[in-house]
């Protein structure tokens, strides 16, 4: 019974881990409160990101792949 008990707290840690990583990856840190968001034309690189042309600054849409 004591190894049952002892793969679960594995398992369950492991899959916890896993739930943390994968919110992580789905929350952003963009505040836009007070800001009109507009989109911009351009395709995205190898690494999900672009140039925005007006502003010069770097940014992911997807990713950072790389």
């Amino acid at each position: 019974m004591r190894k049952r008990t002892g793969l679960f707290v594995v398992v369950a840690s492991l899959l916890i881990g896993a739930a943390a990583v994968a919110g992580s990856l789905l929350t952003t840190d963009h505040h836009h409160e007070g800001q009109t968001v507009v989109s911009h034309g351009g395709g995205l690189d190898s690494c999900g990101g672009h140039t925005n042309h007006k502003t010069g600054r770097y940014h992911y849409h997807r990713g950072p792949f790389c």
